[in-house]
């Protein structure tokens, strides 16, 4: 292993790293991009993403008059050992951060919510719970993070 991985604390996936000005697909193809400023890049972003699902877990436990079990500095005071423990094995090092790894369930479970919310139509009713098991999802998240 070399002295310059060994320094590191984890590493981010910033190889070929692929542009989308918006949330549409193009046809166009872009440069993919590569190389440490992606990386932190994506880094900032995930830590951003980790705070925000903590920040909605506790909307849902004040929603719901539940204790809020969720503060903030939880998850600032472990952000070290949360990307530790999103961390897998490659190449022998045991610093990669497994993001998709880590988010691939949820994002499978908020598809389907996106399918069910369009067949429940204007049904009020049925719309709040949708939203109400989005906020769970965003809960198994979260308390992974903080507990």
């Amino acid at each position: 292993m070399s002295l310059a991985v060994t320094n590191l604390d984890f590493i981010i996936p910033g190889h070929r790293v692929e542009e989308q000005e918006n949330s549409r697909v193009t046809l166009t193809k872009r440069n993919p991009q590569t190389g440490s400023s992606i990386a932190i890049a994506l880094a900032a972003g995930l830590a951003a993403l980790m705070i925000h699902c903590v920040r909605l877990y506790g909307i849902r436990n004040n929603k719901l008059n539940l204790p809020n079990d969720a503060p903030l500095k939880n998850i600032k005071l472990r952000m070290k050992k949360t990307f530790q423990d999103m961390a897998k094995e490659r190449e022998g090092i045991q610093k990669y951060v497994d993001v998709w790894g880590t988010f691939y369930q949820a994002s499978e479970a908020f598809k389907a919510k996106k399918d069910e919310r369009r067949e429940a139509g204007k049904d009020e009713k049925r719309l709040q719970e949708i939203e109400d098991s989005k906020l769970e999802i965003v809960k198994k998240l979260a308390q992974k993070w903080i507990i």
